[in-house]
């Protein structure tokens, strides 16, 4: 079991854990968990690298989100958190915290290595309800076909605490959500971002890729089989594509 560390940053208290040795990379969750949904995939990925995973304002057992919480706070304390730990990651962000990681890298150029994005949010969808309403239920979807597997037990674990936890922050990220537009934020990052992406995903279809293309200057996208959740199953893939990508 990985060992939970804890951050004061300004007044949020982040979780945290740190697995591994090497590069440091630190990883961002998606919405609707924190850091334990991704569990195996950080032990995996801890093989080649040394693992920062945090639980965002809002989620897991850190802080709540305070009543003037904006989008781009979240990328204050992300600098915060390398500060104080005195390190210069590789960012990786699924789903939302790929939305996270563009405007942390956005507005902190200098202090990230390199930029990965797994079925990342930060392009307003046509129909956000929709979207939303198929991120709360992934969880609860893929646990039908077999209450045994260990990732699907753990995901739905993670949305329950959440839920418990953070009911209204949950309601503050879904409107969050559905006013994300990073467009021109991602107009001024230079360096090249790594675009990886479930096959089979439909709630960040891969059609939003073509955006990503033309807002990005530099991308580079790899594919893999599954649908949003790809990464809980194709980590020993991703980590072979990192360890080829960033130096």
């Amino acid at each position: 079991m990985m060992k939970i560390k804890k951050i004061q940053i300004g007044k949020i208290q982040i979780e945290y854990i740190l697995q591994g040795k090497g590069i440091d990379l630190l990883f961002l969750h998606g919405g609707c968990g924190s850091f334990r949904t991704y569990e195996k995939f950080i032990y995996d990925l801890s093989k080649f690298y040394r693992i920062w995973a945090v639980s965002l304002p809002g989620a897991g057992k850190s802080s709540t989100l305070p009543r003037d919480w904006h989008f781009y706070d979240y990328s204050k304390v992300i600098y915060g958190f390398i500060r104080k730990n005195d390190i210069k990651p590789i960012i990786v962000g699924h789903s939302f915290g790929g939305a996270v990681s563009i405007s942390a890298k956005a507005k902190y150029p200098e202090a990230f290595k390199n930029l990965v994005l797994l079925s990342a949010a930060g392009i307003k969808h046509k129909n956000p309800n929709r979207t939303i309403f198929k991120v709360m239920i992934y969880p609860f979807k893929i646990l039908i076909p077999s209450i045994f597997d260990l990732q699907k037990r753990l995901l739905l674990k993670d949305v329950l605490v959440n839920l418990w936890c953070h009911p209204f922050d949950m309601l503050k990220i879904a409107g969050m959500f559905k006013r994300l537009d990073l467009k021109d934020t991602m107009k001024s990052i230079n360096e090249k971002v790594l675009l990886l992406w479930g096959r089979g995903d439909e709630n960040v279809p891969i059609s939003y890729i073509k955006v990503f293309k033309m807002y990005l200057k530099n991308t580079k996208v790899y594919m893999f089989r599954g649908d949003h959740g790809f990464l809980y199953t194709q980590a020993d893939k991703i980590a072979s594509v990192l360890r080829k990508e960033c130096k």
